[in-house]
């Protein structure tokens, strides 16, 4: 038999475990990437995990939702139509990055920026993906 007091204190915590769990904001991961498949991908599989996510095929477009969105990560290819993922980053200094590319050598200029978090070959291990993802913004909100 639990006691009156030990049922209140039990009672109090899971109350406030909900409330913690209704006011976690979930991330927001933004993913960039010219070949639409790799984008839908990487986004149906955060978006399972109970991230929300958005896609962008282009640098140019990225930049600009950077700004309004403020994600709080950004997955981004290296090699983009136009400008480069390292273009993209030049422009946004504040901005948490997993650089992701296809290309051999891998690429190791990402190292040099200070808001990237890592870079990832393709074809990616979704498992360590999402072991980054988490480490990086924390579980999803569910």
């Amino acid at each position: 038999m639990v006691s009156t007091k030990k049922f209140k204190k039990i009672h109090k915590s899971k109350k406030i475990l909900k409330l913690v769990s209704k006011t976690r904001k979930t991330p927001l991961i933004q993913i960039v990437d010219d070949h639409i498949q790799t984008a839908v991908s990487i986004s149906q599989i955060l978006d399972y995990e109970g991230y929300k996510t958005i896609q962008v095929y282009n640098a140019l477009e990225a930049i600009e939702v950077c700004k309004k969105q403020k994600p709080d990560l950004l997955i981004l290819d290296i090699r983009l139509n136009g400008l480069t993922g390292y273009d993209v980053a030049e422009k946004l200094p504040g901005q948490k990055i997993l650089f992701i590319t296809g290309y051999e050598p891998a690429e190791s200029r990402a190292k040099e920026f200070k808001n990237s978090i890592g870079l990832l070959k393709k074809p990616l291990d979704m498992a360590q993906l999402l072991a980054i993802v988490k480490k990086t913004v924390g579980p999803a909100a569910r």
